[in-house]
């Protein structure tokens, strides 16, 4: 009819939303793979291919003595620092969720400091406190605990206390979150707090893991 006007659907556009996200994405994964990923696999392939192709190099890897030396402590230092952080991780979250609106403020804002303070500086301060004549064997002296310097850097004991310094605040966020879920369940609100603070932590740990669980009481 004279005046009408016919409307065509209009052809997809070949450059969506969805399309733009995906090449934001791939874009950078793929330059970091390029430069991380290429020299591991190119390192992989001559690890059993030079000499002679087979495992002989790893043989010879596991038969050394001071390369056992060196990944038992490595696994050691690892397996200490990863429990201590989680637990600290936890104690803090729990803290932060069950203190008052000021208190958490300001947990939060000592944790999240760390995160403005370089590992560099982070790592001479602890230098700084547990050197022989740092802050922590000067108090212990000057209170008659010890009669002489305790060796707390240069160590085992020195790298995980930094270790877990610097690991700490990185759980912390999913900690939270997961602690204010498990807080508003109604059934950990119970009289004996031992019982429920291991039910909380049990609990915690499952939700930790298994993000898209849900507790429920039956």
């Amino acid at each position: 009819m004279p005046g009408d006007v016919m409307i065509t659907p209009g052809r997809p556009t070949p450059f969506s939303k969805d399309s733009a996200y995906w090449l934001m994405v791939l874009i950078p994964a793929g330059f970091i793979a390029g430069l991380y990923l290429t020299p591991v696999i190119s390192v992989m392939i001559r690890s059993v291919t030079e000499p002679v192709l087979g495992f002989g190099n790893y043989v010879v890897i596991l038969d050394n003595k001071a390369i056992q030396t060196v990944l038992g402590r490595t696994a050691y230092i690892v397996l200490v620092t990863t429990s201590l952080t989680l637990f600290f991780g936890y104690i803090t979250a729990y803290a932060i969720v069950h203190a008052r609106q000021r208190e958490q403020r300001i947990i939060f804002f000592l944790v999240i400091l760390t995160f403005w303070i370089s590992v560099l500086i982070r790592t001479f301060a602890w230098i700084a406190v547990l050197q022989p004549r740092g802050l922590v064997n000067e108090i212990l002296l000057g209170l008659g605990i010890i009669d002489s310097p305790l060796r707390l850097v240069r160590n085992d004991f020195g790298v995980i206390v930094g270790m877990v310094h610097i690991c700490c605040p990185m759980p912390f966020c999913r900690s939270t979150q997961t602690c204010r879920q498990l807080t508003d369940l109604s059934f950990l609100q119970q009289e004996h707090w031992a019982q429920t603070a291991s039910l909380h932590f049990s609990l915690f740990s499952y939700h930790f893991h298994c993000p898209g669980w849900q507790v429920q009481r039956f």
